[in-house]
């Protein structure tokens, strides 16, 4: 099975659980309310450094990786929780209601002070480092100038409490917009 086939199968079976929650008005709700009492979470972005995602009128770079696949970088920051979480992403492009990328825990720590994907930011805030959010797209103008509706997750690991964060981003690429994965 060639690269593009599996891609299209792969968003063709993504799970629809996992998208936005429509309002009545017909807009899509920006925000999780984690339900954790004294925990935050914020979907950032950045390779080197963590970039907040403005809540409204954010736009996310498309990255064609040197694997051959497009990715957004990731990252998140929370404070309320114990320097020891997983960390997933959920994507979804409003436009199509497909999912283009599915959660995967990734574990970031702290622990006997190294750092595994995780930097303290003082009082009791942490980040988490970049993270290749792949999007199962063929060409990168599959998405650029739609509107995808990201999550993060964060897993406290100890006590398994989760909190998220949601932006709603529209995706541009400056480099190459209509560029496609060889087949």
């Amino acid at each position: 099975m060639d690269r593009r086939t599996l891609l299209r199968l792969l968003g063709a079976s993504a799970l629809s659980a996992c998208a936005p929650s429509d309002r009545l008005d017909g807009s899509v709700d920006t925000g999780i309310d984690s339900g954790v009492p004294g925990v935050t979470v914020n979907f950032g972005t950045g390779q080197i450094d963590y970039l907040d995602v403005p809540r409204t009128g954010a736009t996310l770079e498309l990255i064609y990786g040197v694997q051959g696949g497009y990715h957004v970088w990731g990252r998140a920051q929370f404070h309320g929780f114990a320097p020891d979480v997983d960390v997933s992403f959920n994507v979804v492009d409003q436009d199509s209601g497909r999912t283009l990328h599915i959660p995967n825990p990734a574990r970031r720590r702290i622990e006997n002070g190294v750092r595994y994907g995780l930097t303290d930011a003082g009082n009791g805030t942490y980040q988490t480092d970049a993270e290749l959010v792949i999007v199962s797209i063929v060409c990168a103008s599959d998405v650029v100038g739609h509107t995808l509706v990201v999550d993060v997750f964060v897993r406290e690991r100890a006590s398994n409490r989760t909190a998220a964060d949601r932006r709603v981003v529209r995706i541009i690429d400056e480099v190459n917009p209509q560029s496609c994965v060889p087949g």
